[in-house]
């Protein structure tokens, strides 16, 4: 019977890299970085084959290093902090304050805005709401746990953008995947999105919508 929980070691370009692989119940392969340099941690459906695994991993890491090597971290320099598209003065903040003072500043409005969105898109039953540290990512979707989480790192951006990531983790209630058809669901409640998505590649925080949506 198959360990629930492997280790696997990949080569890439010279580099070695570890896989912390988990089997859990699911559809999908899921990637993230690990805690330590050069390591990964794979969720994967339980009857996953470990060709299919080799392959995934294989064409994931590079895409994955590429990805988070292009995230800058300019929502703060030390001095100045954007929240919600304005820059503000801050100070000196470590991490941990930096996310209460978002905690104080944007939760309640964001979950209020949220909740909207998820009344008008008829999502039932509700799913549970918050924020999280992710490395890659704004916002995930866990069906495991019918959560939706955005990133701190999302709550520098003006309101357009943040409706943005809100509307596009409620469409994968209604499709688990980026197929055409996900992407139909997506549109019709944020037609806006592809604008808001090349924002965030460029790393415009600065507000936009002057609080009026």
């Amino acid at each position: 019977m198959r360990n629930k929980e492997v280790d696997r070691v990949y080569v890439i370009d010279d580099t070695r890299y570890t896989v912390h692989v988990v089997f859990r119940r699911g559809r999908y392969l899921r990637l993230r970085l690990g805690k330590e340099p050069r390591t990964f941690r794979l969720g994967a459906p339980t009857l996953t084959s470990w060709r299919d695994i080799d392959t995934f991993v294989i064409r994931s890491i590079p895409k994955l290093l590429k990805a988070t090597s292009k995230r800058k971290k300019e929502a703060y320099d030390g001095q100045y902090l954007y929240i919600l598209g304005e820059k503000r003065e801050v100070g000196e903040l470590d991490r941990n304050a930096i996310k209460r003072l978002y905690k104080k500043e944007c939760y309640d409005l964001i979950e209020s805005r949220y909740r909207a969105f998820e009344k008008e898109m008829g999502v039932k039953p509700p799913y549970a709401f918050r924020f999280r540290d992710m490395k890659t990512r704004l916002g995930s979707n866990s069906k495991q746990t019918h959560t939706i989480a955005i990133s701190y790192e999302l709550l520098a951006y003006d309101l357009p953008v943040i409706d943005s990531v809100l509307y596009h983790e409620l469409a994968h209630h209604f499709r688990f995947d980026h197929s055409p058809k996900f992407y139909k669901v997506l549109l019709k409640y944020c037609p806006d999105y592809e604008q808001c998505r090349k924002r965030i590649l460029k790393h415009d925080y600065e507000r936009k919508d002057r609080l009026e949506s």
